[in-house]
């Protein structure tokens, strides 16, 4: 045969084909733009996609193509990820949600989000000691799945105050009614 190769869209008898490839499987999604040089710096990131309709979580693929341009209409860039599909659970035209680990910081300090106030001066959180309220500048960092890391001000263990702090101030006496995991150093 001439040079057709796998990918080749081929004409037979007016019926489209197209070849497809499953082991292994590149699955394609959608990238906000902000996360660019994150992915583009993160040289081990793993990539994991929810299949829709089952929820089940297929995990082990890696960012293999990014692409160059971004869609300003969407603001996003499409990315590729190489999963080995040994198993073939994943099928062209399968939908799910991309999920992409660019790392796993160790020793972290995080607090539930609610936790984390505004103010003048900057960030801030209750901490609960001997009963009382005690005001605690914070620097946080990123939020992910409801949990904000605490970059300073926290060392990790401490009881911090996640609902009722409009009626706070620095050393107001506290009643614990429905305590929830402190402060968490991983």
């Amino acid at each position: 045969m001439s040079s057709v190769r796998a990918g080749t869209v081929i004409r037979v008898d007016d019926t489209l084909a197209t070849v497809r490839q499953l082991k292994p499987i590149y699955v394609a999604f959608g990238l906000p733009e902000r996360y660019i040089g994150e992915l583009r710096a993160a040289k081990d990131a793993k990539v994991s996609i929810t299949l829709q309709g089952s929820g089940e979580v297929i995990t082990g693929g890696a960012v293999a193509v990014i692409d160059n341009t971004v869609d300003p209409q969407t603001g996003t860039l499409t990315a590729r990820a190489v999963f080995p599909n040994d198993d073939e659970r994943l099928w062209p035209g399968t939908l799910g949600s991309v999920t992409v680990t660019l790392r796993v910081e160790q020793n972290i300090v995080a607090v539930p989000s609610e936790a984390v106030q505004a103010g003048q001066d900057g960030s801030f959180v209750f901490v609960v000691a001997d009963g009382r309220a005690k005001v605690q500048p914070v620097k946080v960092g990123r939020t992910l799945e409801g949990r904000t890391v605490v970059l300073t001000g926290l060392d990790g263990g401490e009881t911090v105050v996640t609902d009722g702090q409009l009626s706070l101030r620095n050393g107001s006496r506290v009643n614990v009614r429905n305590r929830a995991a402190p402060a968490t150093g991983s």
